[in-house]
């Protein structure tokens, strides 16, 4: 099964490595152009814009393939408005893991799957040695991706707020863990009060305001932009180590 890669970026390079371990894979950016045979599957891995849903039509009909997988984080709805528009069948199938690590990630956490006809995309993705769940739709899980990301971008907002308390009173953030860490129903790591910097999170924002505009999006904005910029990447520590 021929399978094209469209987006060499942090997700498009990992799923080619995933998927040549089974399939012969070729990748392209946007602005370029390759002789290729006929092409089964496209993948595809740019970011979301204004024009993505077009560009993709127009990649179908380019490329005429069996299937077209949409991994980029998207407005819920998109892939069923491209659906309607091609022959080719559609799914929506979300990458989720850290950028450094997306290899590994990408076969440590199931690759779920949404849309009218998800068969060839199951087939694929266990053939690639992946394991796959199917979601109730590609509108439920271009949703689901958008909380998945918001949802950690509010933790680490409301661990930014905790620390300026913590600095009003002249203790240490990490000081509180102890007390918090036998707590079952809270999460299972204390998150760093960090800038929120990346590609995902923030930006992120912006897509699930298209579905309903919220004060909670407003907060994680405000509390991040207290946060001075770093370029250095902290991960959330385990209460493990602040249990007694």
């Amino acid at each position: 099964m021929n399978n094209l890669v469209i987006g060499l970026g942090e997700i498009g390079l990992p799923l080619m490595e995933v998927f040549r371990v089974r399939y012969k894979v070729w990748g392209k950016d946007k602005d370029t152009e390759l002789s290729l045979p006929p092409i089964d599957v496209i993948h595809i891995c740019f970011p979301y814009d204004d024009k993505f849903a077009d560009e993709v039509i127009n990649y179908v009909e380019q490329y005429r393939p069996k299937l077209c997988i949409i991994h980029s984080t998207v407005v819920p709805g998109t892939t069923d408005s491209i659906q309607v528009k091609v022959d080719t069948q559609v799914v929506y199938s979300p990458v989720r893991g850290r950028h450094g690590q997306m290899v590994a990630d990408l076969r440590r956490y199931v690759k779920f799957i949404g849309g009218y006809d998800t068969s060839i995309a199951r087939e694929l993705f266990k053939g690639a040695a992946l394991r796959v769940r199917e979601f109730p739709s590609a509108r439920a899980l271009e949703l689901a991706k958008l909380i998945e990301t918001t949802y950690s971008g509010l933790l680490i907002a409301w661990a930014q707020e905790m620390k300026r308390y913590c600095g009003d009173i002249g203790i240490e953030y990490f000081s509180l863990m102890p007390f918090l860490a036998e707590i079952d129903y809270l999460p299972p790591v204390a998150f760093q009060p960090g800038h929120i910097g990346g590609h995902c999170i923030m930006a992120n924002l912006d897509l699930l305001e298209q579905v309903r505009a919220s004060k909670f999006l407003d907060a994680i904005r405000e509390s991040n932009q207290q946060v001075e910029p770093s370029t250095e990447r902290l991960f959330p520590v385990p209460m493990t180590e602040f249990a007694s």
